[in-house]
């Protein structure tokens, strides 16, 4: 039996690290005891560094730009100290990898070191270097530079440090701007795919973020150089004329250009003469970044002319219109117009970056016969608002799309959403998604899992049957007759808590003060409450999302609604000319906080009317039947209350007869009618999510109050509200378990059952 390690040879084991994504996270990452030490360190150094006015002005300059990527003001000095370190650790790890015996922190921030080295592009002076500024951030910089070389950088296999990324920055911020990193897997499968010419193809990715794409990009040309016997020497000047990246994140961007080095790695000790990295600064899809950082902190690379690029690979940001800032919302209108990808109407708000930053790439970059292939989330193979990019004709480009890989929601830990990734070539005649693609599905033990790894425990089937694309006309006789309810937002400027009479005044007036709640985000989770007396007649009961229970009410919500009883909107100065007093001081309010605070440019009675939503309620109908827009199951009941007014959260149409309506909710909650539209629905982490109006791809016929089976539906729908009602809920039970409860009930007295059967019957034409 070999005898235990000695206490130095174990010392020497744990100096020796491999560079593994679990190594690096332990090692480097936010729960680092590294991580940890050296928060507090450039915590305490900023605190004296931000009285420069020199080092202020770095802080100031990374802010100005980060407002240009994001939309907004970054508030605080936490990213600004994780961004720092982030950069150090990567600066470091450049360092490293050519082992170069420097210890001057001065010279390895700045760049000097590796420019000294003959490589350009990879490390340079930048925002971060105030720390140098400091004897003690010195001293910190060259404690992380030795952690750093305990790793065997030379053995990296991965795109590593998108683990530190996406470990050191939050993840509301990567959600604001799309990034949602490619694990390595997918992004080597992709490449390879995507470049069976490596040493012929020239190689973009115009979102290149940490570099995942990139690194495997260039391993592959390695590859394909060491089989071809292309001369060692010449072998990492030709990858940088064949590869290179782009993006708008200046922190990104270094951490890509190192990744770029590492990816190199095989190459670097043979080489001849001096490199330059090709990953630029710059937004890929017009030159906002590049005219406001000329001549500042980062260095703009050069990016490919137009028309460079042999093969587009990528992942593009993936940012839903509703998710945009005020500006980006107009840039992108107008730049989408352009390109011939933007869709109008409802589904406006649905419109996303990804389809126009994929339409752009391909007009901007890629050469005639070009291929791309982006890694873009699944709903771009079913969903309306990708109509344009599925047909492949743009502006300025024709795509044939080719080929698709799909990744359900089985496929975790992967992104938010599923996945797909669309294959293409730019011709001269566009062609849609074939109906045949490659479908990947099962579970992975960690994001970062290897090739290896994904290929064992994925199952890979050929030839799947494309996916059903969502109709949007059609269907049934009852898609018209459903609308969406409201846009009541922000919350806390709509939603209201009565606080009772006021004293001495009118007692058709209630004061009442903004409902709050845990799920609100800034700016508008910060203000304070609005408080003022309103007239009763504009305070209505409002059903959420969340007052809906299958067949049952759950609970209302007390709104401020300006509108009159006969359809009118008011804002404060309509209010005022009618004289409700009480009315004009809530809107005024609003319409300040509003105002100050708003990511639209329209006004507040006009965010809360979008589309008419509001202004169509009224007159109020007394019979409604209400189902709620999302969630794993259907959840539908009839309204009797003519004063509620629907939130956008749930789609609502006004029924004549209580046994239509009682039939409409049998169908809707029904199992089977959503077993049969899943295909339909857009789909997220634990699947299928929205029903929209889906469920009206089915052949609902219009009720028939003399068929019998449309009778039965309504009977028995009747039955399972009489169950509903009895069913006892906790208190303080939230609305997910008491429709489970409320299910749960159905099916323990067969009636959930026998609505499945009648439902299945009116379907198959029964």
């Amino acid at each position: 039996m070999p005898s235990p390690p000695t206490r130095r040879e174990a010392i020497l084991a744990r100096s020796s690290l491999a560079p593994d994504p679990t190594t690096i996270r332990i090692e480097l990452g936010r729960e680092s005891v590294a991580f940890c030490r050296a928060r507090e360190e450039l915590a305490r150094l900023w605190r004296r560094a931000r009285l420069d006015p020199a080092l202020a002005l770095k802080r100031r300059l990374w802010a100005e730009l980060l407002k240009l990527v994001h939309g907004r003001e970054i508030e605080g000095d936490d990213l600004w100290l994780q961004h720092s370190y982030l950069v150090i650790v990567a600066k470091c790890i450049a360092l490293a990898l050519i082992r170069m015996p420097e210890d001057d922190p001065r010279r390895l921030l700045s760049g000097e070191a590796l420019a000294a080295a003959g490589i350009n592009g990879a490390v340079e002076s930048d925002f971060f270097d105030w720390v140098t500024a400091d004897e003690a951030g010195i001293a910190l910089a060259r404690r992380i530079m030795a952690h750093v070389r305990r790793f065997r950088l030379a053995e990296v296999e991965s795109d590593v440090l998108k683990i530190l990324y996406e470990s050191l920055v939050d993840r509301d911020e990567r959600h604001g701007l799309g990034e949602y990193y490619t694990p390595d897997w997918l992004a080597a499968k992709v490449v390879r795919h995507a470049v069976d010419r490596p040493l012929e193809q020239r190689v973009l990715d115009p979102a290149c973020g940490s570099g995942a794409f990139l690194f495997h990009a260039v391993r592959n040309f390695l590859r394909e150089a060491d089989e071809s016997g292309m001369a060692p020497a010449r072998r990492a000047k030709a990858v940088c004329n064949h590869v290179a990246g782009i993006d708008i994140h200046p922190v990104a961007v270094i951490i890509a250009r190192v990744t770029y080095l590492l990816a190199l790695a095989p190459a670097l000790a043979a080489r001849e003469g001096g490199l330059s990295i090709p990953v630029s600064l710059g937004d890929a899809m017009q030159p906002s970044i590049g005219a406001f950082m000329a001549g500042r902190e980062l260095t703009l690379g050069a990016p490919p002319p137009c028309g460079w690029a042999h093969v587009l690979v990528g992942n593009p940001p993936w940012v839903a219109f509703r998710h945009m800032s005020a500006d980006l919302q107009k840039r992108f209108k107008d730049m989408a117009r352009g390109e011939g990808v933007y869709v109008g109407g409802k589904l406006a708000t649905q419109n996303d970056l990804c389809a126009l930053f994929t339409a752009r790439a391909a007009t901007l970059y890629l050469r005639p016969a070009g291929r791309i292939a982006f890694v873009l989330p699944m709903a771009v193979l079913t969903r309306g608002q990708f109509a344009p990019l599925r047909s492949g004709s743009f502006h300025a480009a024709k795509i044939q799309w080719d080929e698709a890989w799909t990744m359900d929601e089985s496929v975790q830990p992967l992104f938010p959403v599923p996945a797909c990734v669309l294959f293409g070539r730019r011709c001269a005649i566009a062609k849609a998604p074939p109906d045949r693609l490659r479908a990947y599905s099962g579970s992975l033990p960690l994001r970062d899992a290897s090739e290896e790894v994904a290929d064992a425990r994925l199952t890979v089937r050929e030839n799947a049957p494309a996916l059903d694309v969502a109709n949007f006309v059609g269907g049934s006789v009852y898609r018209a007759h459903f609308f969406n309810g409201a846009t009541l937002f922000p919350r806390m400027l709509c939603l209201v808590e009565r606080e009772g009479l006021r004293l001495g005044a009118d007692a058709s007036a209630l004061v009442v003060v903004s409902r709050r709640n845990a799920q609100e985000k800034q700016p508008w989770k910060d203000l304070a409450d609005v408080e003022n007396k309103v007239e009763a007649e504009f305070l209505r009961p409002v059903l959420l999302g969340e007052s809906i229970l299958p067949f049952r009410l759950f609970q209302t919500f007390a709104g401020v609604i300006p509108v009159t009883q006969t359809g009118e909107l008011l804002d404060a100065e309509g209010a005022a000319n009618r004289g409700y007093a009480g009315l004009h001081g809530w809107m005024r309010k609003a319409e300040t906080l509003w105002r100050d605070n708003q990511t639209a440019a329209h006004s507040f009675l006009q965010q809360i009317d979008y589309y008419g939503k509001l202004a169509s309620q009224f007159p109020v109908a007394p019979l409604r039947v209400v189902y709620a827009k999302a969630g794993n199951r259907p959840a539908a009941m009839m309204v009797k209350d003519a004063a509620a007014v629907v939130d956008h959260k749930l789609y609502w149409s006004a029924v004549a007869r209580e046994s239509e309506a009682l039939y409409l909710c049998a169908i809707l909650n029904s199992e089977t009618a959503r077993a049969r539209i899943e295909a339909f629905q857009s789909r997220g982490r634990f699947g299928a999510r929205d029903f929209d109006k889906v469920m009206f791809n089915l052949p609902i016929p219009r009720f028939d109050g003399k068929d019998r089976l449309h009778l039965a539906l309504a009977g028995t729908a009747a039955r399972a509200e009489e169950i509903a009602a009895g069913v006892v809920l906790p208190e303080g039970v939230k609305f997910q378990r008491a429709r489970a409860l409320i299910r749960a009930g159905l099916t323990e007295a067969g009636v959930a059952e026998k609505i499945d059967a009648l439902v299945a019957r009116l379907l198959d034409g029964g």
